[in-house]
């Protein structure tokens, strides 16, 4: 009969530190996971802030007050949008009148596409312009369309060259430019 008292106070024993045990455990378990709960959130909100400012920075409207190029508008407000990733010929720096001719076209359509609209643009980084430059770079949409690739379907325009590279939609200008080239339109009539 004692030993079998003995045992029952030993298993009693065993089993308050097990429930202790395992109160404790719970309690560190419950701790640990408010505290990675509490990290998630945290992490959650500074990347979704993050990726908020990255979008608000990267992406605007603007009111186009005047086309001053092919590839250049001015918005309203002062600030010149330079069309990335494109390169079109300007009137003024060519001798050649078969490029004025395609400066002219590409004055024009731009001029069709952006003048007094409201245009979204997506701005790129680009190594010439700092943030204190009035003059922005950007892919620019108008009536859901980009008139960058607008105005090289129209061969207006051929794939900027530039170092570095403006990669975003490199392929898609690679293969608009090869669909104008094919088409023999605007630049491609008299090179290829």
């Amino acid at each position: 009969m004692r030993k079998r008292k003995k045992k029952t106070q030993m298993n009693n024993v065993i089993i308050s530190r097990s429930r202790l045990w395992y109160s404790v455990i719970s309690e560190i378990t419950q701790k640990c996971l408010s505290v990675i709960g509490c990290l998630l959130v945290i992490v959650y909100l500074l990347l979704f802030t993050a990726l908020q400012a990255y979008a608000e920075d990267s992406f605007f409207d603007g009111k186009v007050s005047r086309v001053l190029e092919g590839n250049k508008i001015i918005l309203r407000g002062g600030s010149v949008v330079e069309y990335a990733g494109i390169d079109v010929p300007r009137s003024r720096d060519e001798n050649n009148i078969w490029f004025k001719d395609i400066a002219t076209l590409a004055l024009k359509l731009n001029t069709d596409f952006v003048t007094g609209k409201t245009v979204r643009l997506e701005l790129v980084p680009h190594p010439m312009y700092d943030e204190s430059d009035t003059t922005k770079y950007a892919y620019v949409f108008a009536n859901g369309r980009m008139i960058n690739a607008e105005l090289l379907k129209s061969g207006v325009a051929v794939v900027s060259e530039e170092n570095p590279p403006v990669e975003k939609y490199r392929a898609y200008f690679e293969r608009l430019q090869a669909i104008a080239k094919i088409k023999k339109v605007g630049i491609w009539k008299k090179i290829s």
